[in-house]
């Protein structure tokens, strides 16, 4: 589920796939945007609550958007949570491109714990990880829901 769309650029929208992939995501129940804002988002995603509940595959989020993080991230997965509950049981991605979002690190790095490269084989097991990045996985201090 990409929420804020996939990556526009040829290269990290095919990195984004393969590592959403080996995360064992599913290319043929992809839900993807932009919508013109997160309710709308919410209202189509509804539609598709059976197969997000699913125990034997719980959805993964991807957010391409990180900027402003607390806006972009932490008040995004609060509102998808509470409009449906099975994505609690969700992993969810963050995307970050430093050149949109330079001060990502810095802001992560407030608001929890930034640690473990992603791309280690270790961060692409589905182990309840709250949120990921492509270079780092970020654990919120405090759970936001």
């Amino acid at each position: 589920m990409y929420p804020y769309g996939q990556p526009s650029a040829a290269e990290p929208r095919a990195r984004c796939a393969e590592f959403v992939w080996g995360l064992g995501g599913d290319m043929q129940r992809m839900i993807d945007g932009p919508f013109s804002n997160l309710d709308r988002f919410s209202r189509y995603v509804r539609h598709f609550e059976d197969e997000i509940n699913r125990p034997d595959a719980p959805a993964i989020v991807v957010l391409t958007r990180t900027n402003p993080l607390g806006l972009a991230v932490m008040n995004v997965r609060r509102k998808l949570e509470q409009t449906l509950p099975a994505l609690r049981r969700a992993t969810w991605v963050l995307i970050v491109d430093p050149a949109e979002d330079p001060f990502f690190v810095e802001s992560a790095r407030k608001l929890g714990t930034l640690a473990q490269r992603a791309d280690s084989p270790a961060s692409r097991r589905r182990r309840g990880i709250r949120a990921r990045q492509c270079k780092s996985r970020v654990s919120p201090a405090r759970d936001p829901a």
